[in-house]
Formats: structure tokens, sequence, C-alpha cells
């Protein structure tokens, strides 16, 4: 039974082992010239996230499908030679190779175990986990060693313990608790709870090498070898495979399995062999078909199903859908063109070319070329079968051939052909429908029927013709469908309902309802349940980002609608729309650059085994077979999305080539740090440059920005606040993900806008508020106290003004009386005979005359307290001079006297002392001489104010100061000196000087 099963889920591989040599398969390859480092890939990895892993002869690569990063000897690997890469239950990457030992790699950088290190100078070719967790690591020629991490303890398995060989390439944990071990010389079977060895070396074929221990989906090992591969049952019976498809196998490296249950064998230097285990049927796959290299090392499966296929020496190929083949020029269909194809009664599929017809049948292909000499330069676009089984073949330069398997001739009617243009012929029985250039031709029983509707909705000429089950005649104008029942037409154009002017192709559903392709995409006229009328038009596209002008409409065996175009072929899920109203599509470009394959018209068709067949413009004929026991094609899972790097005013914030994301996936950022540019990726192997997004900055934008090839957003001068940034991706097989790859950003707010800022402008303005109501307030009080003061000082100034009047008065009126005094007194003097009574008389004028001029002094200033010295002085002085002057003497006074002022209670006392001092310099000073000089002298100290006044007389030793006499005026100097606390002191050398220091401060 279950050898029924497998034989039925590989049969559509074994109809490909027929006809292997004639196609080509849909692979994609990474090389060098993609960005690997080295085209020598001994071991892939694909990890939980979707990255990919290869470990090559310069170093560790990580592909995201987009960029590759390489990881070498700066980051800290020892040799960069890798043989394995292995992920642990901790998510810890190994990787061994040729020279350096065994690495751990994370964050971005190779780290070396001290526990480790006895296998530093050890080859390690192969690393695996047990269920207990420890790690085994399969050494060249040193056996195994076992790492239990948790103890850290070793222990080892050799020849000594029962291996075949110390040189060990793979080591296999099966479910029944058996360790296989894949050595030089054969495999051991380990039961390591009983420590006991089994060996299978002479029943696998006695090789000299076994590489690896797979275990297939029906639980039979398979074990490459250096003589092709074993394969174990479960009772340890084996069947021994050294040749496939007439060639010997020798060195097979690699086996695994695909979703289907095909066998994929990887050798030495063969290519591949997609191998059925039931029929042992196989089909060899080599650089002919697509494979970038024949030298295969390693396969890896991934859990999207997808094999890997690391070369030594050609990077890594995956097939992208091993469903479509290509037949181009370098196969045995030998054109990289299809302009035209028809399925004969018989089942031969017919296809036109470049000045040939090609014909396929019972899985081979044969061409018939035009002779060159009659049609140089045709291309065949279309063909119909005639009644007899000839061809009626119609060339792009409008000529009619007929072929009947050997031969071209022109066709009958040509010649008398009532029109210059024809664009597709429908056979009918005897009947020839003609497109033309201006209307519908039938040709029967040697007639034309030149049939010209009346209408003006005919266009400028006919594009296709379609004949419908129930016999309608379909045609496809310039202005829409029309549809002709011999009698009567019947119109569909835009108005209504259909989309698109042009109609170029017509298809009929299981149901009999009309599908016609248009310019923009397709519509259906939907039938009535009795299928009498139709009730309704719906109008269908493809994705937006791919072209939806249709080329063709070709049903399969499953109700599944293909719809051609220039940028490659639409597949829409009919039978499922029918029921659920949901119209599935999946897009197919078949090619690496551009939008897809560009398909050419009138060239499709469903075979008798239910593959359909497309043809080309440039990538010649395209077939597609449904794996077994698919009847609907789905899209692929989308691809999935992962931030790659954010910056912020140019500086990177996160690089995903050197740390993943963690898990709060938030960054918070200073107001200014608000240019943000996001860089994003989706990890899509098969088609890696044909990915869409689609993003939005949640709490920034209102729309979702979409669009191919847009992998990055910048954002600019983004306001504080919280913000999310979501991208979601397709492929082109997929729809929209359903989870996006998210990152939040929080940009905080500028102090100037903070709560707390704002809580202190609030209390600033508050403040001035308040400071400004308690300035505006004291002002208005100053302003009415400065009114009152004003008003009061100007009181006081005027009662001042009268005072200072009054006082000025006061001192003018002393001053006058003073000097009346004076005046009474010189003329007293006048009647006095000279003497006593007389000197008296004239003292006392002048200590009169003194007092007067002080109080003189000061109503000519501005304060009435000070006096100036210097006026004072020069008025007394010259005074005493006047008063003391004898006619027969030449006295000269002179003052040196700083311009000063002071306390009037000091200026009276000085004014008195200096009037006594300088009469006796006048009375004793010059009496042995005419002739002498009086020298006052008034200094400003910093405390004091010094008085000197000095004559050049005769002098006196004696202190006239300490001589007690009853001299009036000595009496008055002392008693004025004490009652200004001065002191004054006498020298009689060189005449006569007193010196007097006054403090400045003395009342």
């Amino acid at each position: 039974m279950l050898k029924k099963k497998l034989a039925l889920l590989l049969v559509v591989l074994i109809i490909g082992c027929v006809e292997a040599i004639a196609q080509k398969y849909n692979i994609k390859t990474y090389s060098v010239n993609d960005g690997l480092p080295s085209s020598q890939v001994y071991d892939v990895h694909v990890d939980d996230r979707g990255y990919v892993w290869f470990a090559t002869a310069y170093g560790l690569v990580k592909f995201d499908g987009y960029n590759f990063e390489t990881y070498n000897k700066s980051h800290g690997l020892r040799d960069e030679l890798l043989y394995d890469l292995f992920e642990d239950s901790n998510s810890n990457l190994w990787v061994s190779s040729e020279t350096g030992g065994v690495g751990l790699f994370e964050s971005g950088k190779f780290s070396y175990l001290p526990e480790l290190s006895r296998l530093d100078t050890l080859t390690v070719q192969f690393i695996t986990e047990s269920d207990q967790k420890e790690i085994w690591f399969a050494t060249y020629e040193q056996g195994i060693i076992i790492w239990n991490r948790e103890n850290d303890s070793f222990r080892e398995l050799t020849t000594e313990d029962g291996l075949l060989s110390n040189s060990i390439w793979d080591i296999y944990f099966d479910e029944l608790g058996f360790t296989w071990i894949a050595s030089d010389y054969g495999v051991n079977i380990y039961e390591e709870s009983r420590g006991v060895f089994k060996t299978l070396s002479t029943e696998i074929g006695s090789p000299e090498y076994t590489y690896q221990v797979f275990e297939a989906q029906d639980g039979t090992k398979w074990i490459p070898t250096d003589k092709g591969f074993a394969i174990i049952e479960s009772d340890f019976s084996v069947e021994l495979v050294t040749r496939l498809q007439g060639h010997s196998l020798d060195f097979v490296f690699s086996i695994s399995q695909d979703n289907d249950g095909a066998m994929w064998i990887g050798t030495e230097s063969k290519g591949l062999f997609c191998y059925n285990p039931v029929t042992k049927e196989s089909v060899h796959i080599t650089k002919k078909n697509g494979l970038s290299s024949n030298y295969i090392y390693r396969l890896v499966k991934d859990k999207e199903g997808t094999i890997w296929i690391a070369t030594d020496g050609d990077g890594v190929s995956i097939f992208k859908d091993k469903n479509f083949k290509f037949h181009d020029i370098s196969t045995e269909y030998g054109f990289n063109s299809v302009y035209g194809a028809m399925k004969a009664r018989d089942g031969t599929l017919w296809f036109g070319t470049d000045n040939a017809i090609v014909r396929y049948r019972n899985g081979s292909y044969r061409s018939f070329t035009l002779p060159e000499s009659t049609y140089f330069e045709e291309e065949i676009w279309d063909i119909s079968e005639l009644p007899n089984g000839n061809l009626l073949l119609l060339t792009y330069s409008n000529l009619l051939l007929e072929f009947d398997g050997n031969n071209f001739r022109r066709y009958r009617f040509r010649d008398e052909f009532p029109s210059n243009y024809i664009n597709d012929i429908l056979i009918d029985g005897n009947t020839i429908w003609i497109g033309a250039e201006d209307a519908l031709i039938k040709y029967q029983n040697g007639s034309f029927n030149k049939i010209i509707p009346t209408q003006d909705y005919w266009g400028s000429y006919i594009n296709t013709l379609y004949k419908d089950s129930d016999g309608s005649l379909w045609l496809g104008t310039e202005n829409g469908a029309a549809n002709f029942d011999g009698e009567n037409f019947q119109y569909f154009d835009e108005e209504d309902g259909i989309s698109g002017s042009s109609v170029y192709e017509f298809a009929e559903d299981r149901s009999g309802n009309i599908w016609i392709g248009t310019t923009e995409g397709f519509s259906v006229l939907r039938l009535a349940i009795d299928n009498t009328a139709i009730t309704k038009v719906e109008n269908f596209q493809a994705d937006e980002a791919f072209l939806n002008e249709t080329i063709f409409l070709q049903f399969d065996e499953h109700g599944g609608l293909w719809q051609g175009t220039n940028g490659g072929i639409n597949y829409f899920n009919v039978e499922t729309w029918m029921t659920t109203g949901i119209m599935n599509r999946v897009h197919f470009p078949l090619q690496e650059y551009g939008k897809g394959v560009e398909m050419n018209g009138h060239a499709s068709l469903l075979d008798n085994n239910g593959t359909l067949w497309f043809g080309s413009a440039r990538k010649g004929l395209i077939s597609f077979d449904y794996p077994k026991g698919v009847k609907e094609l789905e899209n692929d899972p989308a691809p999935s999305t992962f931030i790659r790097s954010i910056e912020s005013n140019g500086e990177v914030l996160f690089d995903q080539s050197v740390k993943e994301l963690d898990e709060s996936r938030q960054l918070s950022l200073d107001f200014d740090e608000n240019n943000i540019e996001f860089r994003f990726g989706a990890v899509n192997y098969k088609d890696p440059h044909r990915v869409f997004y689609k993003y939005k900055l949640q709490g920034f934008d209102d729309e979702w920005h979409s669009g191919f090839g847009i992998n990055e957003a910048t954002y600019t001068s983004l306001p504080a606040g919280e913000y999310e940034f979501q991208v979601f991706s397709k492929s082109v097989k997929s729809d929209w993900g359903t989870v996006p790859a998210t990152f939040g950003i929080s940009i905080e707010k500028p102090f100037w806008l903070s709560t707390i800022f704002f809580v202190f402008i609030i209390s600033l303005i508050v403040a001035a508020i308040v400071l400004y109501i308690n300035i505006r307030l004291n002002a208005m009080e100053r302003k009415d106290l400065k009114e009152l003061v004003d008003e009061q000082t100007k009181d006081i100034q005027e009662a001042l003004d009268e005072k200072e009047v009054l006082i000025k008065e006061i001192h003018h009126r002393v001053k006058n009386n003073l000097a009346v005094v004076s005046g009474l007194l010189e003329l007293q003097s006048w009647k006095m005979p000279d003497g006593l009574a007389k000197k008296a008389l004239q003292e006392s004028k002048m200590r009169v005359l003194t007092m007067s001029k002080v109080h003189e002094n000061l109503y000519q200033n501005k304060d009435l307290a000070k006096v100036n010295v210097k006026r004072f002085f020069g008025d007394l002085l010259k005074s005493v001079s006047v008063t003391m002057k004898q006619t027969n003497h030449n006295i000269e006074v002179v003052q040196h006297v700083e311009d000063i002022v002071i306390d009037v209670n000091l200026g009276v006392p000085l004014g008195l002392i200096t009037n006594e001092l300088i009469s006796n310099c006048y009375k004793h000073a010059f009496n042995k001489t005419k002739k002498g000089v009086i020298t006052v002298t008034f200094e400003e100290e910093e405390d004091s104010y010094k008085l000197t006044i000095h004559d050049n007389g005769i002098g006196n030793s004696v202190d006239l100061l300490e001589e007690k006499n009853d001299s009036l005026g000595m009496s008055l100097v002392k008693s004025l000196v004490a009652q200004i606390k001065a002191e004054i002191t006498y020298s009689g050398e060189d005449g006569s000087e007193y010196v007097l220091v006054t403090p400045k401060e003395v009342f």
C-alpha cells in the first residue's frame, strides 16, 4: 500500500525522467556574483528566523534574502575554511573549520570555549546534539568526542570501542535510540545503553567512504557512498544502487527528500538525480538543465521544503518551482520563441516558431523548417488542423500554408481571398472562419461569404476567433467582443461592463461562462442557471504591481485559469471563486529580471496528460505539471519581514547585521534625534529582488506607503510623540503577511515643551504678573508718594529757600553790623593818641573784620554752613595787609591755599588765628628790615587740615606760645587752638613759623 501511495505521489517525477533531456528547470543560483565570498559551499543552515547561513572556503556567510554578510578572521574566526554548521537546542550556532577547531558565533563575533581547547588541533567534520543534550563532534582520524556541557565532562568513541574508522563524516540519532555513524569503510549502528556496535560494511558494498545517514519518510535509511548509495530497510536488509539513467554514480555525497517524496541524490561530478524509490525511475538534472554545478557537496532542506544544493565551486542552487520546465534552443525543442500552439485530434502538440513548426509526440520533439528558398524568415503565428489531418499555417507576412507532415505549399484559396489581412483562423468541420481586416469571412464548399456587421461597433480588424460549447462564434475586436450565432451579432463592450476596449482572447469554463481577455485584464460573462442568457459581467485583474493586458487565457484540467501577459503568467483559481466568491491569484514571473517572461498570444494549450504548455517570446516553450494530488494552486506564505537597520541623524541606532532586535523593540530618542531612517527587508530566497513592501509610521502616517523594491523609509523632523513603525511584505507568489515587523520610537519633547517646563513657565508668568502687579502698585504708590514728597519737597524747598534767603540776609546783616563795628572802632582809634589804647582798638577792629569776612563768605556760598578757604583767606590776608602796612616797609604776603571748603565752625577760629599770627608777624618780624615775605599755606591732608604761617623776618629763639605774657592776641590764639582741638608749633629759626594741624571733624 505504501509503495502504491509513493507511486501516485511521484508520477509527475516519472514523466520528467522521460523528458529530462528536453527541458530546463526554474533554478535560482547564488554565487560570488551575488555576494558570496567563495563559490565553494560546504554546508547550509536555515535558522528559525529564516536566515540562511553558508559555510564557505572564506568564512561564515549570513544571507537575509537581500544582503550577504561575511564573517571571517576579522571577526575572530581562526580558520576561514569551514566544514560544518550546527545550531543546538540553546540556539547556539557552532562552526567547525579545517584547522581552527570548533567555535561559537554570536552577535557578529566568534568565540572559542576554553573547555573545548582539546579540539583546537583537530579537524571536526560534523557536529550534532543528542537527546541528552550532549554535543557530539565527529573528527577526522580522531573518532567521536562527546561533551557533556552540564558537568563539563568528555568521553570518546574510537576504533578501540568498535568504530569501523576514526574518520567520521556523519552522525544520526533515530527514534529507536540507535546512533548511526557514517565513517570511512562503512556504517556503525551504536546502541549506547548497551555499549554495542553493529557494523554495516560488506552489506553496503564495502565502500571506502560513507558520507551520510539520511532517514526517508518511510523510515528507510539512505547511505551515500563512494560507490553510489545504499537503502537500508527496518529489518536491515540492504539495496545497493550504483547506476542511474545509465550513469555510474561513483561518489554520492548527500541525499535528501522533498515534500513530494522524491529522493534527491547529490553526486561528486554527475549532478543531481531525483529518484523514485518505488518505480526506480529517476530524473537526471545537470548544468544543462539549469544547475550551477555538477559537483554537489551537500543537500539541505529548510522548513518550507526548499532543498538547498551546496556545490563545490559554483555556489548554491534552489529550485524556485520544479513544476515549471523550460524548453529552449539549448534543449531538444531547439528554439527560443513560440508564436502559436495547437493540439491535434490525436493528441500531438504543434508549436509555431521562427521559419518552422515543431512537433511534440511521445516525449520527443521534431522540427520542420520552411524551405528557405521559398519562405525566408517567416514566423508561424497560427496553426489549425484541416479535416484531412493536414495543418493550416498562418505566417507573420499573411501567408496561408498547408503542411501534410512532410511538405509545405500555399493553401489553395489564398490567391482568391477577398481581404488583405488575416489575423486568426478557426476551422469548424468543413467550414473555415477567417478573422480579416475589415470583416468576418466564411469559407465553405469553395466559396467565400464576407460578413460585415452594419453597426458602428465593429473595429478595424478582428483579433481572435473562438467557438464555444454551444457552437456560437465569438469575435474579439478592437472595440469589444461579439457573439455570432450564424445569423445575428450580439455585442459586449465597456458600456456593458467589460474592462478594456480591445479583446484578444476567449476561454470557456466548465459551467459555460465565457471569459474575455482584454487590455485591462479579463472579464467573465456569467450565464443564468439554465445557460440561456448572460446575467452578470465581472472583471478581474492581477495585482497592481504586474501587467494586466491579456495575451492568452487557458483553463487547466482542474478549472484554474492561466493568464499570459507581457510580464509573466498569472494563475486564478476560478473553481474556488465560483463557490466562495474569493479569487485567489498567483503570479509566476519565470525569469530573474523585470516583471516576468513576455508571452505570446494563441500560444497556450492543455495536452491530454494535463500538462500546460505556454509559448514565450524569448524563453522558448514553458510547460507546467501540477504536483500529484494538487488540484488548485495556493499562494506561498508571505516572506518573513525584518527591520534591517535604524538611523537617526545619520547615526546608526540599530544594525541587524551586528545584533538582532531585542524583545523590547523600542527606542527612546531626544527631541533633536527626530530624523529617522528605517531600512527593512524580507526573507524571500527564490525571488529576493521581487519583494513588495508596504509600511506606515503609526502616529504620523495616515496612509500606507507601498511599492516594489522599496526597502527603506525616511522621516524628517518628526514631532515629539510615540510612534510605531510597521512594515509588511509580499512576494510575487504570496499575499501580504498578517504580522508586520514593528519597531517603536519614542521622541521626547524638548525641554521647553515638557510639563515641568510648562509648569515652570506658568509659574514664571504668574510670578511675573504678581511682580508686575507689585511693581505697578509700588510704582503707583511711589508715584503718589513722589507726588506727595514733591509737593512736600516743594513746600520744604520753598521754606528752605526762604530760610536760605533769611540766613544769607542774617549773615549779610551780621557782616554789615561787624563792618559797622569795625568802622566805629577805626573812627574811635583815629581820635585817640598813639598808645596802647589805640593799638587795642586797631587789633579789635581786625578781629571784628575777620569775623565779618567769614559771614561775607558764607552768604556768598551755596552751602551756608561751609566756608571757601581760598576766597576767605584771600580777602582776610588782603584786609590784614592793608591794615598793617607801613609806609616805609615793603612786606609781601604770599598765600598757597587749596581751593576747598570747610565747616563754618572751623573757619571762624582759623580766620581769627590767622589774623592774630599774621598781625604778630607784621609787628615783630620786620623791626630790623624794611622788606619781607609772609607765606600762608593751607593744605588738606588725609584726616586733617594744615595751616602754616611763615615769615622771613628776624625770628626768635623763644617759643612765643610757651612764653608767659599778657598779650591778648596770643591768649586768643591759644584759646582758639584748644577750642578746635588743634595742635600748634612754633619755630624761630630762619624767621618765625607757626604750624597748626586741626582735625577735619571737630564738632
